[in-house]
C-alpha cells in the first residue's frame, strides 16, 4: 500500500484542473469568450485550455517503490517539470487566471526549496487559487463534469456510462473521514474492478490488472477533482485508503468502489 499512500499525499495537494474541448473535444465551446474568459479570442481560449489541460493530466511519478533516500530528488524533479507547464498556462491565461496560475507556479517553487515537501504547495491561498482556476476552466473549457458524492463508505452520483472525452471528476465528501477516487481503466485481459479491489488490500499482481490514471482527493466538507481524457472502455472508481485492521484492509472493501463504462459518442 506504499504507492497509493504516495498518491493520496499527492492528491491531497492537487493545484491546478483545465481541459480543452473542442467539437471533438478538443476545442471550447461556443460562447461570449470577451466577457467570461477576460477578452481572449476563441482561439487565444482554446490555446489556454490545451496548455492547462497538460497541466492538469501531467502524471504524478510512481515513487513508492524508490528507496526513501531517492524520493526528494525525483519530486523535486516533478515540480520543476510541473511549474514550466503551469508558467506556459499562465502566459497564455486571461487575467483573471494567470494570477491564481502564478501563485501555483510560486508555490512549486517552494516544493523545490523545500527539497520536495508538497505540503509547500497545499497552503490556504494556494488551495483558493486552485479553486478559482478551476472554477473558470469548467465554464470555459468545455469538458464534461462527473459529480460524485463520498459518504463512509461509498461513492453516490457516478453513473453507469460515461461518453468518451475529456472528464472532470468533480468530488464532493460528505462522509466522516478523508476520501480519495482513484481512477483506473480496467486492462482488456483482466476481470471486473470490483473483483480485483473489493477484497482486502490490493497487492501488486491485482494493480498490474488495472491502469492507474490518477486521483481525487477530499477532506472531510471539502472538495477534490481530477481531469482525464477518457476512452471507451471498463472503468473503476475505488477509494485505496488504508483502514487500521488486520488482516489488511480499504475503504473500497467496505464497499467504496463503483464501476462504469465509457462508451463511444453517438
Amino acid at each position: 500500500m506504499t504507492r497509493h499512500k504516495m498518491a493520496i499525499g499527492l492528491a491531497s495537494v492537487a493545484l491546478v484542473a483545465a481541459l480543452a474541448s473542442c467539437s471533438d473535444d478538443t476545442n471550447p465551446p461556443d460562447g461570449e469568450f470577451g466577457k467570461e474568459s477576460g477578452a481572449l479570442s476563441k482561439a487565444e481560449l482554446q490555446n489556454y485550455c490545451s496548455k492547462v489541460l497538460d497541466v492538469e493530466t501531467f502524471a504524478f511519478p510512481q515513487i513508492g517503490d524508490l528507496p526513501e533516500a531517492d524520493r526528494p530528488g525525483r519530486l523535486i524533479e516533478y515540480a520543476r517539470e510541473l511549474r514550466l507547464l503551469v508558467n506556459e498556462a499562465a502566459g497564455a491565461a486571461p487575467s483573471k487566471s494567470e494570477a491564481d496560475l502564478r501563485t501555483v507556479a510560486a508555490a512549486l517553487v517552494e516544493v523545490v526549496k523545500a527539497n520536495g515537501d508538497l505540503t509547500k504547495r497545499g497552503t490556504p491561498a494556494v488551495r483558493a487559487a486552485t479553486a478559482r482556476a478551476h472554477a473558470f476552466d469548467l465554464a470555459n473549457c468545455g469538458w464534461k463534469p462527473v459529480d460524485t458524492t463520498s459518504v463512509d463508505f461509498a461513492f453516490q452520483g457516478l453513473p453507469e456510462t460515461i461518453t468518451a472525452g475529456i472528464v472532470s471528476f468533480e468530488l464532493t465528501n460528505k462522509g466522516d473521514f478523508d476520501h480519495v477516487l482513484e481512477l483506473y481503466r480496467v486492462k482488456d485481459d483482466a476481470t471486473s474492478g470490483r473483483e480485483i479491489l473489493s477484497s482486502g488490500a490490493p497487492t501488486k499482481d491485482d494493480l498490474a490488472k488495472l491502469a492507474d490514471l490518477g486521483s481525487a482527493f477530499a477532506r472531510e466538507g471539502e472538495q477534490g477533482h481530477v481531469v482525464r481524457k477518457l476512452q471507451p472502455g471498463r472503468y473503476v472508481a475505488a477509494c485505496l485508503i488504508p483502514l487500521n485492521s488486520n488482516p489488511p484492509s480499504t475503504h473500497a472493501s467496505r464497499g467504496m468502489l463503483t464501476e462504469f463504462s465509457v462508451t463511444s459518442p453517438g
